[in-house]
């Protein structure tokens, strides 16, 4: 009798011992399936999320723009069709200048190519050259109201980008250049209001110089040339933007970025976020998926354990028949 039982136990841990190993294996696979499924999710989560986020950047900053440009639109017309001599600009200037002041608080200027300088907001110091400045020398070429260089006032510490435009007598000839600075405080509100996963933000990059603005997390780099950083993030932002890939989710050094150019403007939009935060709550799914693993093996193991010991308990009788009848012999 003890051999028989000898015999049925025997049984049943060589059942359990070939079983275990490749319930293990299934959950172990099924785990794992979980997680790299899991963790493709959270990629596709952060793109959407990124892309949602650089839709609205987008959106929010070139209506922000448009009305500025629409203004300087209509004083060009304006002056083309209304105005025929250098007193006649003037005097339009002068009564339109402080019109905006909500929208362009340091009003609209004028230069004309004879070296007149209008402008009834502020008086240029003796040694102040017009023909020097950026905002004419391009406006010369600019037959559409066009952005020119982000640049920050040394006295306000506000980012300011210039808006200008030529103007043209009857005949077809350039006669002066219209400009207004435009402030990017309600910009820069945008940019650095914009929340990404826990730790993610946004700041944005002017594409003609590089120069960074309206990062609230590394306020170090605001009004540094993009090219200038040496950090992995920065230069994978630098790389993505000098080969136009924008639109694009990258995954650069463990962080997530993505460019895009905003419309009417030199500005380009940077996403920002840590490859851990995205994944944040991925932790929590593979400690929870791992202790149900865990649990379903146990489980498993001690049915098949116990139906073993159920089942196997006619192999008891019947060898115990058979042994009676091998001693009958």
């Amino acid at each position: 009798m003890e051999s028989i039982r000898t015999k049925r136990f025997s049984l049943r841990n060589k059942m359990v011992l070939i079983m275990i190993p490749v319930i293990i294996i299934c959950n172990l696979v099924t785990y794992l399936l979980t997680i790299n499924m899991t963790s493709q999710l959270m990629r596709k989560t952060a793109e959407t999320n990124m892309k949602e986020m650089s839709d609205s950047v987008k959106y929010q900053i070139s209506a922000e723009l448009r009305e500025t440009l629409g203004i300087m639109k209509n004083v060009k017309a304006s002056v083309e069709r209304n105005c025929s001599g250098k007193e006649e600009i003037k005097k339009y200037i002068y009564d339109i200048a402080d019109a905006y002041t909500d929208i362009i608080p340091s009003g609209i200027y004028c230069g004309l190519t004879d070296g007149t300088y209008i402008d009834k907001m502020w008086t240029p110091d003796d040694d102040w050259v017009m023909t020097e400045r950026p905002w004419y020398k391009e406006g010369l070429e600019s037959d559409e109201v066009t952005l020119g260089e982000t640049y920050m006032d040394a006295n306000t510490g506000t980012y300011i980008v210039s808006a200008f435009a030529n103007i043209k007598d009857t005949a077809n000839n350039v006669i002066g250049v219209i400009c207004a600075d435009v402030e990017l405080n309600k910009i820069n509100e945008i940019i650095t209001g914009k929340n990404l996963f826990k730790k993610g933000y946004v700041y944005a990059v002017d594409k003609v110089t590089g120069m960074v603005f309206s990062n609230r997390e590394e306020t170090e780099k605001n009004g540094q040339i993009l090219s200038d950083l040496d950090d992995a993030v920065s230069r994978n932002v630098d790389s993505m933007i000098q080969n136009a890939k924008f639109g694009e989710v990258a995954l650069a050094d463990r962080t997530y970025l993505l460019t895009e150019e905003i419309p009417g403007s030199n500005f380009i939009a940077v996403c920002v976020a840590e490859q851990s935060d995205v994944q944040s709550d991925v932790k929590g799914i593979r400690m929870a998926t791992a202790i149900a693993a865990l649990a379903g093996c146990l489980v498993v193991c001690l049915v098949i354990y116990l139906a073993l010991t159920f089942f196997l308990r006619p192999v008891q009788s019947i060898l115990a028949g058979i042994e009676q009848m091998y001693h009958m012999d």
